[in-house]
């Protein structure tokens, strides 16, 4: 089962199709998100997503906070479409496949139960990263439209200001369009899951607003992504597990609502709870 452990795969339980959060896991269970309802074939409403959060929500002592789990021996894996998929999602995932070498490509997002949205592929290795770039290069993929991010964000990112996030995505090879469709990839930076506690949290605090100054990344376009940042004159490490901040160019950004959490190796900074704002 350990496949079923990777960041943003789906899975089903209970009837909803949940997708998956994070590489470190409690025994026997899943930290996962309700996002489709399988018998109405459609997106949970956000009322919804709450409501089924509320009830599976634990606290794990790992992560120093409390995440929805579902009991793992419980859960199928989607590894085909529920539905008719749309050639493109399909064309995109063996072109994805023959230029990584065999490397993991999944379906996940709508696409799964055959809607002919947009295109959304889990892929295993930062080896990706650079077939990316090739196919960037050869325009197979080409890069997200203003009326692309301004659709994207109008459906999931209204709380930061539409200048803030077009900085953020505009030259996004994560985002972007592949024979007329948009696509969003996830690249995830392991290629397996864990039921344990791998990276543990001793120390989490808030932070309502801070100054930040990204100097370089450690790992960028990945999930989670990693950089080495400087706040109050002090050197932290920058992690997210959102899309929307895995391609920080070094400058100024402001913190809002985040956390700082001591770990064993370092301190680390956690904008994804609320927002991370470029400072151009």
């Amino acid at each position: 089962m350990k496949h079923c452990l990777i960041e943003g795969l789906p899975v089903v339980y209970d009837g909803y199709v949940w997708i998956v959060k994070g590489f470190q896991h409690p025994v026997k269970g899943l930290i996962a998100y309700p996002r489709y309802d399988l018998l109405n074939h459609r997106k949970l409403y956000p009322w919804e997503i709450r409501r089924l959060v509320l009830k599976h929500v634990v606290y794990w002592d790992c992560l120093k906070q409390r995440v929805p789990i579902v009991p793992i021996d419980k859960i199928v894996l989607i590894d085909k479409p529920l539905g008719q998929t749309a050639r493109e999602a399909l064309m995109l995932a063996r072109i994805l496949v023959e230029y990584s070498g065999g490397l993991g490509v999944f379906l996940t997002g709508s696409v799964i139960l055959g809607e002919g949205g947009d295109i959304d592929l889990v892929l295993v290795g930062r080896e990706n990263v650079e077939v990316l770039e090739k196919l960037r290069g050869k325009a197979l993929l080409k890069p997200p439209t203003l009326g692309i991010l301004y659709a994207e964000w109008l459906r999931k990112h209204r709380n930061i200001p539409f200048n803030k996030y077009y900085w953020l995505k505009k030259d996004s090879l994560l985002m972007g369009v592949f024979m007329g469709k948009p696509y969003s990839l996830r690249i995830t930076l392991y290629g397996r899951g864990w039921n344990k506690c791998l990276d543990k949290v001793y120390n989490r605090r808030f932070i309502r607003r801070a100054g930040v100054t990204v100097k370089e990344p450690i790992t960028k376009y990945t999930t989670p992504s990693r950089y080495r940042v400087v706040m109050d004159s002090n050197e932290y490490i920058l992690e997210t597990y959102r899309i929307l901040y895995s391609e920080l160019n070094p400058g100024k950004y402001t913190v809002i609502n985040g956390y700082i959490e001591d770990r064993r190796d370092n301190t680390y900074i956690i904008p994804d709870h609320g927002a991370l704002l470029p400072n151009p």
